[in-house]
């Protein structure tokens, strides 16, 4: 009872000043959005003139990625295409939206069995009423937007504001609009009744389709997609000169150490486990902390330690000074640094994201998939393990005989490179493009 006490108010000490930040990020897309409603004000509604506005969210770091690789996709198609990225999170920004967000991110971090749960009853409510999916997003204050801004095309890539959206069509808003979702996760469950309401829903894979059929969404609104992922991860890279560059041995067993946008994972535990498994053999390990300050404090204590056992640690975690709000501003690892770290290993260690296993999947590098947080990353998990294309652990402290597995085993990797292959070819951008440019 004790422990649970102290987590609840050290929940409460973060989650106060992280809404601050919050205010001021608040204030940041105000003053973005008063320019693009001055450059759309004189631009008439014209559905054969795309102005396109792509609703993202900042939590993890898929939903970024998936907008990113959806506009670079629309752009590819017609370089002149107008299109805006929008956080979301912005429609729902008071002080309580900001405590529940970072309650809920702290408990993915800390207890992840806690957010499993609250996963789990918010889809049992879905199912009664999509409300429940929609982050308490100002539905009216979203649909205002949109109006103001003469925006002909929505596209999703969070069921947040898909949700909202869904909920304005249903009401009879935002007809002249085309509106879309893409699903970035293996999931099911209650997102038939967001796809029901909307245009055109993009599923990462066809062994989903039956599940949204079977619950009453037509075929014409959906299409397969793949997974949307940036085209950067082909571009190729000398192992050995990018290795160098970050003062790491090219010629040595090399791992990326990963666990999405919020740092999930006991890393402590992950790399004390390859150290034993290893047992003094040389062995670098790539720990990407993303906003996970405490792993980056955490992993630099024992630097030292490990270097003694063999195991060299490169700890990645950026903090920088923000002058404009007088405050410090932590940033996700650069996605091209990220790549290039996935390239240059060996081993590729992560979570059961929607977006990470996918990318590392069309780099073609053996991965272990982390099994830890449950709610849609165990569905995730579960599709991984069936399509072969890495291994999958709930238990951390297995990682390092697993690691040791995949090391020895050239049959063992070789199955699973041929399966990221044909599921990395899954991926066709054009039913995002026709529904952007067909009419």
């Amino acid at each position: 009872m004790k422990n649970k006490i102290i987590f609840l108010v050290a929940l409460f000490s973060f989650a106060l000043p992280w809404a601050s930040a919050q205010n001021l990020a608040a204030q940041d897309a105000r003053i973005q959005d008063a320019r693009i409603k001055e450059s759309n004000r004189l631009k008439p509604f014209d559905i054969t003139n795309p102005n396109i506005l792509i609703l993202s969210s900042n939590l993890g770091g898929g939903h970024t990625s998936a907008s990113n690789a959806a506009r670079d996709a629309i752009l590819g198609a017609n370089s002149k295409a107008n299109i805006v990225i929008k956080n979301a999170d912005d429609f729902s920004t008071n002080l309580q939206d900001s405590l529940q967000m970072n309650i809920y991110l702290q408990s993915i971090q800390h207890c992840p069995g806690i957010a499993n749960m609250a996963y789990n009853h918010m889809m049992k409510q879905a199912s009664h009423s999509l409300e429940y999916l929609t982050s308490q997003i100002k539905i009216d204050d979203l649909v205002e937007y949109i109006e103001e801004n003469h925006f002909t095309h929505i596209i999703c890539t969070f069921s947040c504001p898909a949700a909202a959206l869904a909920i304005a069509k249903s009401n009879g808003k935002l007809q002249r609009q085309k509106i879309s979702f893409i699903v970035t996760d293996m999931v099911v469950e209650a997102f038939p009744l967001i796809a029901k309401s909307l245009d055109m829903t993009f599923l990462p894979h066809n062994t989903l389709v039956n599940g949204y059929l079977n619950m009453g969404v037509s075929e014409s609104q959906l299409a397969v997609t793949g997974m949307p992922i940036s085209d950067k991860v082909k571009d190729p890279i000398n192992r050995k000169d990018f290795l160098l560059q970050h003062q790491l041995d090219p010629n040595i067993y090399t791992i990326t150490l990963a666990g999405g946008g919020e740092g999930i994972g006991n890393f402590p535990l992950i790399i004390q486990s390859i150290a034993k498994s290893f047992n003094h053999e040389p062995v670098q390990i790539i720990v990407v902390c993303g906003r996970n300050e405490q792993h980056s404090i955490d992993l630099r204590k024992i630097i030292k330690r490990y270097k003694s056992q063999g195991v060299t640690l490169h700890v990645l975690f950026h903090k920088s000074y923000d002058e404009a709000t007088s405050s410090y501003k932590v940033s996700l690892t650069p996605q091209a640094d990220l790549f290039g770290f996935i390239k240059s290993s060996d081993l590729y260690i992560t979570k059961s994201g929607g977006l990470a296993p996918c990318e590392a999947a069309a780099i073609g590098v053996p991965m272990i998939l982390l099994d830890i947080f449950g709610a849609q990353e165990a569905r995730n998990a579960k599709f991984y393990k069936e399509q072969n294309i890495g291994l999958v652990t709930e238990n951390q402290a297995q990682v390092g005989q697993l690691v040791l597995e995949i090391k020895k085993s050239q049959a063992l990797r070789d199955k699973m490179l041929y399966h990221q292959n044909a599921f990395a070819n899954t991926l066709n951008f054009n039913p995002i493009i026709d529904f952007v440019y067909k009419q």
